[in-house]
């Protein structure tokens, strides 16, 4: 395959991503890893160890480490594709919060709830300021917050995310008035 396609790393790449999320949906990870390894190898050698492309195979391979439920190792390759994306997009690009609150439910699910709250909250942050209170996006960082004040057991402060959630979605999907004309 790689010889066919070796004029277009691009188009390589994304085929054999796309075959190895495919084998990652039928839970066949063993044979979804040494694709994305590859596709990783291939776009460091020909772009260069801080590219776009390289972030985002490490974000492809920590979610293949997440599903096959290895937090140590999605861990540490969220913390590297969120340290690239930290040099190539700057710190404050809301483009972050992904990685944050995907590294965050990683710390949560490994019951390092102290390590998971600041990325909530940096995510919070950043989707706040850029995206303003009414994007979607906010909406899923205020539910991972709650949730873990909810498995920490701070149920006040779960209860004041979630009350806030809450007036979030009435203002985003609950219209005043009914959508169909009165009879």
């Amino acid at each position: 395959m790689e010889k066919q396609w070796a004029a277009s790393t691009p188009k390589l790449c994304n085929a054999m991503e796309n075959q190895a999320l495919y084998c990652r949906s039928r839970h066949d990870y063993a044979s979804a890893e040494p694709l994305l390894n590859r596709v990783l190898e291939i776009r460091m050698t020909v772009f260069g160890p801080e590219h776009r492309g390289v972030a985002t195979s490490l974000d492809t391979l920590a979610a293949l480490k997440r599903a096959e439920h290895k937090p140590q190792e999605a861990a540490a390759l969220y913390e590297q594709a969120l340290a690239l994306w930290q040099k190539i997009l700057g710190p404050d690009s809301p483009d972050l919060a992904a990685d944050l609150n995907n590294l965050g439910a990683i710390y949560e699910f490994s019951r390092e709830k102290e390590k998971a709250e600041p990325l909530f909250l940096h995510a919070i942050a950043l989707d706040e300021k850029a995206l303003g209170p009414e994007s979607s996006e906010l909406g899923t960082d205020l539910n991972n917050l709650g949730l873990l004040y909810v498995f920490s057991k701070r149920y006040g402060e779960a209860q004041q995310i979630y009350q806030r959630l809450w007036r979030f979605v009435l203002r985003r999907w609950v219209t005043p008035t009914p959508p169909w004309p009165k009879p």
